[in-house]
């Protein structure tokens, strides 16, 4: 089993693992590869644990306590929460934001991903989220900035979070300035520094 138990400052962030079943397995080697903490739901728990991977705080079902409990026996030292609730993800954010995590990494199925955007509008005032879903990267800009060197021909797709929003873009091949649409597509034919603006909240959809 591969084990992360080494001393954290909690300058890298949290993973969280919501949901696992389309994910590549290594995208979740990558995301492994610097200790973080891990938190993983029970729909995903399973599968992570018979990947050979540590986990460190489980979030399950309260009625299937005593099953996730023996499955986890070998995973010790560990934290199990039980929940009356569906709130997995939920939960699992407020731990990390209490245990002053200034960032997380969320591991979701394609199927999940639209909820689990919508789910996450609140958290982003909070901590900083990056989710990864099959083979896209979702990046929030919670204060309306996103600033990156991109590779030559590269697709970005930057979908608004609240209503009215106005673009400004800079570095791209076709720039945007005071467009208001929810959604715009943008490709960067030269390597070099895109820059995008918004007046609400964003989420970026890049490749993996």
């Amino acid at each position: 089993m591969s084990s992360h138990h080494i001393v954290r400052d909690r300058q890298e962030p949290a993973l969280l693992i919501h949901r696992l079943s389309d994910f590549d397995t290594s995208q979740l080697h990558g995301l492994l590869e610097w200790s973080p903490t891990v938190v993983c739901c029970e729909p995903a728990l399973e599968r992570y644990v018979e990947l050979g991977h540590k986990v460190d705080i489980a979030l399950v079902s309260f009625n299937f306590q005593d099953r996730w409990e023996k499955f986890l026996a070998n995973q010790q030292p560990l934290k199990i929460l039980a929940l009356h609730n569906a709130q997995l993800m939920d939960t699992g954010l407020e731990v990390l934001e209490r245990e002053n995590y200034p960032a997380v990494n969320i591991v979701t199925d394609t199927d999940s991903l639209h909820d689990v955007i919508d789910e996450l509008i609140d958290w982003i005032k909070l901590i900083d989220v990056v989710v990864y879903s099959g083979k896209q990267r979702y990046v929030f800009a919670r204060n309306g900035e996103f600033s990156k060197w991109l590779a030559a021909d590269s697709h970005l797709r930057a979908l608004a979070l609240d209503e009215d929003p106005v673009w400004t873009t800079e570095g791209f091949d076709k720039n945007f300035s005071s467009e208001e649409t929810d959604e715009i597509m943008l490709k960067i034919t030269n390597e070099g520094t895109g820059k995008i603006h918004c007046n609400v909240p964003f989420v970026i959809e890049e490749d993996l």
